[in-house]
Protein backbone atom coordinates (compact mmCIF):
# COMPACT_ATOMS: atom_id res chain seq x y z
CA UNK A 1 0.00 0.00 0.00
CA UNK A 2 2.92 2.41 0.95
CA UNK A 3 4.26 2.15 -1.81
CA UNK A 4 1.50 2.32 -4.28
CA UNK A 5 0.72 5.79 -2.88
CA UNK A 6 4.29 6.65 -2.90
CA UNK A 7 4.37 6.17 -6.68
CA UNK A 8 0.44 7.30 -7.62
CA UNK A 9 0.04 9.69 -4.83
CA UNK A 10 -1.05 12.35 -7.17
CA UNK A 11 -3.12 10.02 -9.55
CA UNK A 12 -5.29 9.10 -6.81
CA UNK A 13 -5.19 12.43 -5.02
CA UNK A 14 -6.22 13.96 -8.65
CA UNK A 15 -8.79 11.19 -8.50
CA UNK A 16 -10.50 11.63 -5.40
CA UNK A 17 -10.69 15.02 -5.72
CA UNK A 18 -12.14 15.13 -9.43
CA UNK A 19 -14.77 12.73 -7.63
CA UNK A 20 -15.52 15.50 -4.69
CA UNK A 21 -16.14 17.88 -7.71
CA UNK A 22 -18.36 15.91 -9.62
CA UNK A 23 -20.12 15.31 -6.26
CA UNK A 24 -20.40 18.75 -5.73
CA UNK A 25 -21.47 20.08 -9.23
CA UNK A 26 -24.11 17.45 -9.40
CA UNK A 27 -25.70 18.08 -6.25
CA UNK A 28 -25.91 21.93 -7.71
CA UNK A 29 -27.01 21.00 -10.90
CA UNK A 30 -30.16 19.50 -9.27
CA UNK A 31 -31.03 22.11 -7.33
CA UNK A 32 -30.56 24.73 -10.53
CA UNK A 33 -32.04 22.57 -13.35
CA UNK A 34 -32.60 18.72 -12.57
CA UNK A 35 -31.20 16.71 -15.36
CA UNK A 36 -32.52 12.80 -15.41
CA UNK A 37 -29.07 11.68 -15.89
CA UNK A 38 -27.74 12.95 -12.26
CA UNK A 39 -29.68 11.29 -9.26
CA UNK A 40 -31.97 13.42 -7.32
CA UNK A 41 -31.02 16.47 -5.21
CA UNK A 42 -32.76 14.43 -2.31
CA UNK A 43 -30.14 11.59 -2.92
CA UNK A 44 -27.13 13.66 -2.41
CA UNK A 45 -28.44 15.40 1.30
CA UNK A 46 -28.73 14.14 3.97
CA UNK A 47 -30.23 17.55 5.95
CA UNK A 48 -27.48 17.24 8.23
CA UNK A 49 -26.07 21.02 7.10
CA UNK A 50 -28.59 23.45 5.27
CA UNK A 51 -27.45 23.66 1.72
CA UNK A 52 -27.29 27.44 1.96
CA UNK A 53 -24.17 26.44 4.53
CA UNK A 54 -22.88 23.00 2.98
CA UNK A 55 -22.31 24.42 -0.43
CA UNK A 56 -19.54 26.75 0.70
CA UNK A 57 -18.41 24.63 2.92
CA UNK A 58 -17.78 22.02 0.10
CA UNK A 59 -16.28 24.71 -1.67
CA UNK A 60 -13.82 24.96 0.96
CA UNK A 61 -12.44 21.68 1.14
CA UNK A 62 -12.63 21.15 -2.84
CA UNK A 63 -9.97 24.31 -2.58
CA UNK A 64 -7.76 23.01 0.13
CA UNK A 65 -7.96 19.64 -1.83
CA UNK A 66 -6.53 21.22 -4.81
CA UNK A 67 -3.95 22.73 -2.93
CA UNK A 68 -3.19 19.53 -1.43
CA UNK A 69 -2.60 18.53 -4.38
CA UNK A 70 -0.39 21.11 -5.90
CA UNK A 71 1.77 21.61 -2.86
CA UNK A 72 2.23 18.11 -2.14
CA UNK A 73 6.21 18.23 -2.60
CA UNK A 74 6.75 20.66 -0.32
CA UNK A 75 3.86 20.15 2.31
CA UNK A 76 5.33 19.60 5.45
CA UNK A 77 3.20 18.91 8.73
CA UNK A 78 4.50 18.40 12.13
CA UNK A 79 5.21 14.57 13.15
CA UNK A 80 2.55 14.67 15.77
CA UNK A 81 -0.43 16.62 13.63
CA UNK A 82 0.68 14.27 10.41
CA UNK A 83 0.29 10.93 13.05
CA UNK A 84 -3.30 12.64 14.10
CA UNK A 85 -4.92 13.46 10.33
CA UNK A 86 -3.44 9.64 9.76
CA UNK A 87 -5.00 7.99 12.63
CA UNK A 88 -8.70 10.30 12.01
CA UNK A 89 -8.75 9.44 8.59
CA UNK A 90 -9.06 5.67 9.76
CA UNK A 91 -11.50 6.08 12.08
CA UNK A 92 -13.16 8.50 9.69
CA UNK A 93 -13.05 6.00 6.74
CA UNK A 94 -14.45 3.08 9.05
CA UNK A 95 -17.22 5.19 10.29
CA UNK A 96 -18.37 6.49 7.41
CA UNK A 97 -18.08 2.69 5.88
CA UNK A 98 -20.28 2.19 8.85
CA UNK A 99 -23.22 4.17 8.06
CA UNK A 100 -22.59 3.46 3.83
CA UNK A 101 -23.67 -0.61 5.24
CA UNK A 102 -26.34 0.93 7.38
CA UNK A 103 -27.38 2.94 4.05
CA UNK A 104 -27.60 0.40 1.89
CA UNK A 105 -28.70 -3.11 4.28
CA UNK A 106 -32.04 -0.27 5.17
CA UNK A 107 -32.08 -1.13 8.70
CA UNK A 108 -32.40 2.56 9.62
CA UNK A 109 -34.95 4.91 9.49
CA UNK A 110 -33.32 7.96 9.83
CA UNK A 111 -32.29 10.20 6.79
CA UNK A 112 -28.04 10.48 7.79
CA UNK A 113 -28.02 6.72 7.85
CA UNK A 114 -30.38 6.35 4.91
CA UNK A 115 -28.89 7.73 1.74
CA UNK A 116 -25.75 5.98 0.64
CA UNK A 117 -24.26 8.65 -1.56
CA UNK A 118 -23.34 11.07 0.71
CA UNK A 119 -21.79 8.38 2.95
CA UNK A 120 -19.69 7.64 -0.21
CA UNK A 121 -18.56 11.11 -0.61
CA UNK A 122 -17.25 10.72 3.41
CA UNK A 123 -15.34 7.74 1.88
CA UNK A 124 -13.83 9.93 -0.56
CA UNK A 125 -12.78 12.76 1.86
CA UNK A 126 -11.53 9.95 3.99
CA UNK A 127 -9.69 8.49 1.61
CA UNK A 128 -7.76 11.43 0.48
CA UNK A 129 -7.08 12.46 4.02
CA UNK A 130 -5.59 9.07 4.09
CA UNK A 131 -3.48 8.86 1.34
CA UNK A 132 -2.16 12.24 1.59
CA UNK A 133 -0.83 11.90 5.53
CA UNK A 134 0.62 9.06 3.80
CA UNK A 135 2.47 10.71 1.38
CA UNK A 136 3.83 13.04 3.29
CA UNK A 137 4.92 10.85 6.62
CA UNK A 138 6.98 9.02 3.71
CA UNK A 139 8.44 11.96 1.88
CA UNK A 140 8.81 14.12 4.75
CA UNK A 141 11.92 13.75 6.77
CA UNK A 142 11.25 13.24 10.17
CA UNK A 143 11.45 16.38 12.56
CA UNK A 144 10.91 18.86 9.85
CA UNK A 145 7.89 20.63 10.42
CA UNK A 146 5.52 22.94 9.03
CA UNK A 147 4.74 23.74 5.14
CA UNK A 148 7.67 25.49 2.83
CA UNK A 149 7.21 27.35 -0.01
Amino acid sequence: MDMFIKKHAHLVLISLTGLFAFRISAQLVETIYPVSLVADFEQWYSGAITYHYLLPIQLVILSVMIAGICCLPRLRIKPGTLDFLGIFSVHYFSFMFLRLVIALSGISTLPWFELPLPALFHLVLASYLFCITRYISQNQPRGELACTH
